[in-house]
């Protein structure tokens, strides 16, 4: 009995663990972007599924409210990656990207090799941020 609730514990627990590596809004940092997503040697980006980066600051108001926004949506599109950017910490991603509004969204599509990405800036209904997201990475 007892090895039988342990093996159910231990699935349950694997499942939960999954399930929250699905979906998951990762912190993005230059070391990051610059070994997972960007090619310096090609200039070109590194992506086998689509991309969506929400550059905020934690003194933004509209930021905060755009958050869960983005976190629900990154949850039921979890085929694609999902990260977040604070301007004040990762001030060359900014910079690199041209961010002069928060909170700004950008979206990168699979197997783009033409260094082609797409912004939305302000917030955004959920509404829109899905529309961004099936129109710019061709879901």
């Amino acid at each position: 009995m007892k090895k039988t609730l342990v093996a159910i514990a231990i699935s349950v627990i694997a499942l939960f663990a999954a399930q929250n590596a699905n979906g998951q809004v990762r912190t993005l940092t230059s070391d990051m972007f610059f070994s997972k997503i960007w090619d310096n040697d090609n200039e070109t980006f590194i992506n086998k599924n689509g991309i969506v980066i929400d550059f905020y600051a934690t003194w933004c108001k509209p930021c905060h409210i755009m958050k869960p926004i983005f976190d629900n949506v990154a949850n039921e599109y979890y085929n694609y990656h999902f990260y977040r950017v604070d301007i004040d910490e990762e001030e060359s991603l900014s910079g690199m990207f041209g961010i002069d509004a928060i909170p700004t969204i950008i979206y990168i599509p699979h197997f783009n090799v033409n260094r082609t990405y797409y912004q939305s800036t302000g917030v955004i209904e959920r509404k829109e941020l899905i529309r961004n997201i099936k129109k710019y990475l061709k879901l």
